[in-house]
């Protein structure tokens, strides 16, 4: 959404309008996006603009050429559950005492 409107000024209002989020919601999205340095807030801190650092544009590129091509496969392998064999994996480094949730 950021990377293809690259030019664009981002204001928390518009990520709930996109996403349709709430604006508390978007809140977060935003301020992670520029914490994890993929938008910088402008100057005043009137809104955001997309600008990743140079490293992170290219993976942004390969997601993004990633996502046209295998959108369905992408969003399956998002919100599939975990096979029994990764819970069981991720138990084997289960502290002991830790709840089980």
């Amino acid at each position: 959404m950021v990377a293809s409107q690259p030019s664009r000024t981002w204001k928390p209002q518009d990520f709930a309008q996109q996403l349709y989020i709430t604006e508390a919601a978007a809140q977060q999205q935003y301020q992670k996006l520029i914490d994890q340095g993929l938008m910088r807030t402008l100057e005043g801190g009137d809104g955001a603009e997309y600008a990743p650092l140079e490293d992170t544009a290219a993976a942004v590129q390969e997601l993004s050429s990633d996502y046209q091509q295998w959108r369905v496969r992408i969003i399956e392998y998002i919100y599939s559950k975990p096979s029994e064999s990764v819970y069981g994996f991720a138990r084997a480094f289960k502290i002991k005492g830790d709840r089980e949730e």
